[in-house]
């Protein structure tokens, strides 16, 4: 059995685990913490300094994300959220309202086609993107969802990233892969680390 097989395989199992334990916490446990997540990453400096965030929609069991888009949008940031295309890649569009989002791939809310698309290449170093995951360990690796568009999105790019996770889900060392990119920062209810 090759290698690639067997990543591939424990990465399954531990994404059916920690899926079901995240969907475990109680409404009101999960509220608390995502009201202190959300808190912690709007006081990062990084956010602050941020000129362009670049977002994710939360499905129904991830962090609340909707809160620190609305921050964002209302101190002025440029805010950009997925768009995904047939090729298993995504752009990111620029929004200026939660109207500007329509059902999308996987039943998330895009942007829509006709908001402007991001173009990092020219966005220079204001950009600050929160990378979704189920779990993080200390090195910055991520357990995401096996799709891939993070990893392929940031492939030869410098934007600084960072990670909302439950304190819970940071873990010591997490299975990974040749592609697999860390984040800058994990961001838990209980603070910030940042990885060298």
């Amino acid at each position: 059995m090759s290698a690639h097989y067997n990543l591939k395989e424990q990465k399954k199992q531990l994404r059916a685990e920690l899926l079901a334990r995240r969907r475990s916490i109680s409404a009101d446990e999960k509220a608390q913490l995502d009201g202190k997540i959300v808190s912690v990453f709007t006081s990062l400096i990084s956010y602050r300094f941020a000129e362009v965030l670049l977002l994710y929609y939360p499905r129904p069991d991830e962090i609340d994300t909707r809160p620190i888009l609305a921050a964002a949008l209302a101190a002025g940031k440029k805010v950009a959220l997925p768009r995904t295309l047939a090729d298993g890649r995504m752009d990111f569009h620029l929004i200026h309202a939660e109207d500007d989002l329509v059902p999308g791939t996987f039943g998330i809310p895009e942007p829509r086609e006709s908001c402007p698309k991001f173009d990092p290449e020219t966005a220079g170093r204001g950009v600050l993107m929160v990378v979704p995951g189920l779990s993080f360990d200390h090195s910055g690796y991520r357990l995401g969802y096996g799709k891939g568009y993070y990893d392929r999105y940031l492939e030869n790019r410098e934007i600084a990233t960072a990670g909302l996770v439950y304190s819970d889900f940071v873990t010591p060392a997490l299975p990974r892969g040749r592609y697999d990119l860390p984040v800058h920062f994990i961001v838990t209810e209980k603070g910030v680390t940042s990885i060298e």
